[in-house]
This record gives C-alpha cells, sequence and structure tokens, in this order.
C-alpha cells in the first residue's frame, strides 16, 4: 500500500486568493504547458517542481513568472552524485566546497536575478534541515535572460492583480501552487489503527528491526549506483 506521508498538496493563505478569476491549481494537477500558451502564468514555489514547471510553461510561450521566497542551492544530478561519492570519503565540508565551487563556475552569482545561496552547503544543508538543492534543468539559463521572471512573495491578490513584497503588481491568468504536500500520516495512521489491534511490544520490535534491515539493504544499493554513475560520467568526459 504506497500511501505515502505527504498526499495532499499545500495551498498557502494567500489573502484574495479565492478573488483570482482565472486558473488556479496545485502542481501536482500540472499537465502540460501547451495548455498556457500566450498566458501569463504565477508559479509560486520554487522548488524542483516548481523551477521545472517554469521551463516547461516558457518553452511554450507562456509568459511565466515564479516566485522564490527563500535561498536554494542551484545543482546538476551529476554533481549530486559526485557529492555522493565524494562524501564517504571526505569530509563534508570539503565536499560542500567543491559542489559550490562548481555551481559558482556555471551559474556565476545568481543574487541579481533573484537566487540567493544558502549559508550552509548543499549537502549540510539537507542534513540539516532536510531541504535538497535545485536540479537546474535548463531553468537557470531562462531565468538569466529574463524569459523567467523571478519575484517576491506575494502579498495579497485582488482579482487577476497579485501584488508583491517589493511593491511591485502584476496581472496573471493563471497561478500554478507549487508549494508542496501537507502530512496525512495522522489520518492514515487512524484508519490503520482502527482496522488492526495493536502489537505486542515484542512484535514492534521485530518488525522495528525488519524495516532497519531493510533500510540497510536500499542504502547499500543507492550507493552502489551513485559509485556505477560516477565512474560512468568520469568515463564519459575521458573518452
Amino acid at each position: 500500500m504506497a500511501t505515502g506521508g505527504n498526499g495532499e498538496g499545500f495551498i498557502p493563505d494567500i489573502p484574495g486568493l479565492k478573488s483570482f478569476p482565472g486558473e488556479v491549481i496545485h502542481s501536482s494537477y500540472y499537465k502540460l504547458g501547451k495548455l498556457y500558451i500566450n498566458k501569463k502564468v504565477l508559479v509560486i514555489g520554487s522548488g524542483n517542481s516548481g523551477m521545472e514547471i517554469a521551463l516547461d510553461l516558457s518553452n511554450y510561450g507562456a509568459q511565466t513568472s515564479i516566485v522564490v521566497r527563500s535561498p536554494f542551492h542551484v545543482m546538476t544530478k551529476e554533481w549530486i552524485w559526485l557529492g555522493m561519492v565524494l562524501v564517504k570519503y571526505l569530509p563534508i565540508r570539503f565536499v560542500d566546497s567543491l559542489l559550490l565551487m562548481l555551481s559558482k563556475f556555471k551559474y556565476g552569482d545568481l543574487s541579481k536575478y533573484g537566487i540567493v545561496r544558502p549559508k550552509l552547503g548543499p549537502l549540510s544543508l539537507k542534513a540539516a534541515t532536510g531541504m535538497s538543492a535545485v536540479i537546474d534543468v535548463g531553468t537557470i539559463i531562462k531565468t538569466k535572460s529574463g524569459e523567467i521572471q523571478v519575484l517576491k512573495d506575494p502579498l495579497h491578490i485582488r482579482q487577476d492583480e497579485v501584488t508583491f513584497s517589493d511593491g511591485k503588481l502584476y496581472q496573471f491568468d493563471a497561478i500554478i501552487l507549487a508549494t508542496g504536500y501537507k502530512t496525512t500520516i495522522k489520518t492514515w495512521l487512524k484508519v490503520v489503527d482502527e482496522m488492526t489491534e495493536v502489537p505486542s511490544l515484542d512484535e514492534g520490535l521485530n518488525l522495528i528491526l525488519e524495516l532497519l534491515a531493510v533500510f540497510d539493504v536500499a542504502t547499500e544499493v543507492l550507493v552502489k549506483f551513485a559509485e556505477f554513475a560516477f565512474i560512468s560520467l568520469a568515463a564519459s568526459f575521458i573518452f
């Protein structure tokens, strides 16, 4: 039963959102960029989903804006694989320094485009807060060119007009909420609790030990995969 713990889209409480006359959807319901050709679309949320949706919209000719609320790292998937391998042998701060050097070399200073890097390195930030780096799939180059506009936090909405924290005001035809998910774990745990008897202490401990064993195997498989991917990547650069 693949229920997950984050099954319901989170809708932020933005004053006036209900007054917006155009389409408002959570990113989980987003389908194709071609549905928004020549439309002014606001993407709220700059995680991986938000950045990918913004790119897709722009590729199909939508006038795309994205809200960036907090600092984040921009990486490539190859760099993350590299970091996963190196951190097994080197201190995390050294690996973070390498990843930041690569990011600065490729992307430069993104703060002038509205994207600020966190103080912690990408791996340290992930370990401390669970926040992942954004994997760039082409969004950054469009942000730099101005094809994707970066905006501040929205303060309030009045019909089709959105006012942002820097005082700027823009009109939009659609709003896509790439704002993550809220946990539903309490809901489905309640259902499970009603359907099953509470296991004894011994049964509970045995179950935990079994889950830990599965986790160890899964971790080992992922590490092996990362090593294989890094070797393949290195070989492609050499040959």
